[in-house]
């Protein structure tokens, strides 16, 4: 009896062990991230020349004063950031951890959207996840892997493994002035809901924008796609540079015509990325080709299409992003 007690005694502290471990890990876990969000925080606002303090960082991260308080304090005591006139800056230490949380995010980006599949409304709440994980090593390889890409999805400057630094070029769409032609360079992913309405408008980088008017609160631009009144709080999420391209007039979405219409394909969206782009390419969807449409089932969805005389099905959702002028007397 004695000793079936003391064995389940040894199983219940072995129990409680393992759980105050796991209670100890996840602790540290979350104080690792915090203080790496921190650091990006503090990186993006002295970038920004905007001042990072105690009620910027509770704020960003959405914590009480003594989170922050002591976010501060393993900062200040770990030597990545130091205080003057109660802001925060970064010392070199800092500013090169920071650099590389902003690369790993930068990267996994890049992978999700090339190579994953993933609606691209995921990608930063996951790359937010990963970026806190992943080793320099892992990071590496990554970029290898991804052929050493320089920008993200979004636009943003991938930083190299020596770089200390880094610049958007360009000006914001909200403070354009001038009408005329520019090209998208940078989409601001966050916040998240501001996001998804520039996708719906179909605003990605190096998408051709013409400003038309400009007015208080609201920006009047032409694409690809039609005329569209875009508030400036939802321009201030873009970045523009001058462009001299020239929009393809009369165009429409591969999915808008009818069977038996011809047309030449202009362009694929830049919506169209990885996987799905190499899979239109390799079909011979590029630019300059010629394409009928052949044959639709009943719900119209998906259907066949002539390309270089060989037969293809694509969905309407893929067909949409394929961008045609049709022949004239088809």
């Amino acid at each position: 009896m004695n000793f079936a007690l003391l064995i389940l005694t040894f199983i219940t502290l072995f129990i409680i062990l393992l759980l105050a471990r796991k209670i100890k890990s996840g602790k540290a876990e979350r104080a690792k991230i915090r203080l790496e969000d921190a650091l990006k925080h503090i990186y993006n606002s002295n970038k920004e020349d905007t001042p990072a303090t105690l009620n910027s960082i509770k704020g960003h991260q959405k914590i009480s004063d003594k989170s922050a308080l002591e976010i501060i304090g393993n900062l200040l005591k770990s030597g990545l950031a130091y205080r003057k006139k109660n802001q925060l800056f970064l010392t070199e230490e800092g500013k090169k951890y920071a650099l590389n949380i902003i690369k790993n995010h930068r990267l996994w980006e890049r992978f999700l959207a090339d190579e994953s599949g993933l609606e691209e409304k995921h990608w930063h709440i996951e790359a937010e996840k990963m970026e806190h994980r992943l080793t320099e090593k892992e990071r590496k390889e990554l970029r290898r892997k991804l052929g050493n890409p320089l920008r993200d999805p979004h636009g943003d400057i991938i930083p190299g493994e020596e770089d200390d630094d880094y610049d958007i070029p360009g000006e914001l769409l909200s403070e354009v002035t001038s009408l005329g032609k520019y090209k998208i360079i940078h989409v601001e992913d966050e916040p998240s809901e501001i996001y998804g309405q520039l996708v719906e408008y179909q605003l990605f980088p190096k998408t051709l924008v013409e400003v038309l008017s400009v007015a208080e609160d609201k920006i009047t631009l032409k694409t690809e796609r039609g005329i569209i009144s875009l508030e400036k709080s939802l321009a201030a999420n873009l970045s523009v540079v001058p462009a001299e391209e020239e929009f393809v007039e009369n165009t429409k979405r591969l999915s808008e015509l009818k069977v038996g219409e011809k047309a030449t394909v202009v362009k694929l969206s830049e919506k169209l990325r990885g996987s799905n782009r190499r899979r239109l390419l390799d079909l011979g969807i590029i630019p300059g080709s010629k394409i009928e449409v052949m044959y639709e089932n009943i719900s119209g969805n998906p259907r066949a299409y002539n390309v270089k005389n060989t037969l293809i099905a694509l969905r309407n959702d893929m067909a949409d992003l394929v961008l045609v002028k049709e022949e004239e007397n088809a």
